[in-house]
């Protein structure tokens, strides 16, 4: 009799852990902690991304030529405040 409720107590656990929502839920958490870590790296240690932020904004090594890139320098950020205005963006 006792193995019988054993059975039907893991049958509900597994029925609960098996479950979609369970997973999403699972899914949902892992994502949160992970952009939180990375938030968090990001707002304690700002040098570390700082300067990817101004090459890209900047388009430092971008090959413009005759191509039909050419006409896309324009794009370029290279003030210093709206490149920093960007990254905390980024970061928020």
């Amino acid at each position: 009799m006792s193995g019988s409720r054993e059975t039907q107590r893991w049958a509900k656990a597994a029925d609960f852990l098996g479950g979609l929502p369970f997973a999403a839920g699972v899914f949902t958490l892992i994502m949160g902690a992970y952009v939180g870590l990375v938030a968090f790296g990001n707002v304690t240690d700002p040098g570390t991304n700082w300067p990817f932020i101004q090459h890209v904004l900047g388009m430092d090594t971008v090959n413009f030529g005759d191509g039909p890139n050419a006409n896309v320098a324009w794009r370029a950020v290279t003030s210093e405040p709206l490149q920093v205005l960007a990254y905390i963006g980024v970061i928020v």
